[in-house]
Order: C-alpha cells, then sequence, then structure tokens
C-alpha cells in the first residue's frame, strides 16, 4: 500500500515537474 501511495506521489511529481518546465520554457521564450 504504501509502495503504491509512493508510486502514484512520484508520478505526480514528474507530472508537476514536466508542467514547470513548459511554463518555465514559455516565460523564457
Amino acid at each position: 500500500m504504501i509502495k503504491d501511495f509512493l508510486y502514484i506521489l512520484g508520478n505526480i511529481l514528474i507530472l508537476g515537474f514536466f508542467i514547470f518546465l513548459g511554463l518555465f520554457g514559455v516565460l523564457f521564450l
């Protein structure tokens, strides 16, 4: 159960990271 939670949390962090990179790129292009 904890492993599943960490897996979901990791996916959310990766998604958030890519969204942040996208916004950062848009702001500075």
